[in-house]
């Protein structure tokens, strides 16, 4: 079984592209189709480029069950198809699976070996359609499938677009307040003596947070400590930070042990 390849021809201002064995099957099509003095050379890309998308598997299924269909036997059908595909990628495969269909190979057989454009569900059925003399049927049905596959996921991505985009622009836009915005209230309010809500020094200056002596999970301790101590009036505050510790909830809560 000899291994396709693909080959770049040019020949004045006419070019193109063909997939064969070798250079010299590559120049014997090129001089039965009228182009004898063409430059052939073999193509750079490896495999095909990236691998055909699943709109082109959908096409490639719905084209092969209409000449199935029709009555064209099934390597005619992949070598016409391998032939006028737009896509170096899917005629590097179709030249692969045409050969070998007519070397024998069951066509479910040659598609296995691209796992990564056909997936289990399509080989099981396109080897069902084999089994059952019924492959025409079958590629439809499947094309049918993608065919509907593909305008879901376009509906889902659509959905979900406005959402990230608006979720999107609300982190934007609050992140530009925590950052250009609040900290210039900090001067407005700096001439009067009135203490702020603890709210707002939480919001105003995040990068001072990691300033303190204590550590986040003390605070968390004492916050929650201070939080009972003032709901059930406790006679005393547990200790849960260091007395070096100067943040806003362990100096309420030292003050009140002392």
């Amino acid at each position: 079984m000899k291994k396709t390849r693909a080959f770049h021809w040019r020949a004045g201002r006419r070019s193109g592209e063909l997939h064969g064995p070798s250079i010299a099957w590559a120049r014997a099509t090129l001089r039965r189709r009228g182009v004898p003095n063409a430059v052939v050379r073999a193509a750079k890309h490896r495999g095909g480029g990236r691998k055909p998308a699943a709109a082109e598997v959908q096409l490639f299924s719905q084209q092969l069950a209409a000449m199935l269909g029709a009555g064209v036997p099934l390597a005619s059908s992949l070598a016409t198809l391998a032939r006028h595909s737009p896509r170096p990628a899917l005629q590097v495969m179709l030249g692969a699976v045409h050969n070998e269909v007519r070397a024998g190979v069951a066509l479910s057989a040659a598609l296995e070996k691209y796992p990564a454009t056909f997936s289990p569900l399509y080989l099981s059925l396109v080897r069902a359609g084999e089994l059952a003399g019924a492959l025409a049927q079958t590629l439809d049905n499947l094309a049918v499938y993608l065919r509907k596959s593909i305008a879901l996921r376009k509906k889902i991505k659509s959905a979900l677009a406005y959402p990230a985009v608006v979720v999107t622009v609300a982190v934007t836009v609050v992140a530009l307040m925590m950052v250009f915005v609040i900290p210039q209230f900090e001067a407005m309010f700096g001439h009067y003596e009135t203490e702020l809500p603890r709210s707002w020094n939480a919001s105003r200056r995040p990068r001072r947070w990691p300033a303190t002596r204590c550590s986040a999970t003390r605070c968390c301790r004492c916050a929650t400590a201070s939080a009972a101590a003032t709901v059930w009036k406790l006679p005393c505050a547990p200790r849960a930070c260091s007395r070096r510790c100067s943040c806003r909830w362990c100096g309420p809560a030292k003050s009140r042990a002392s």
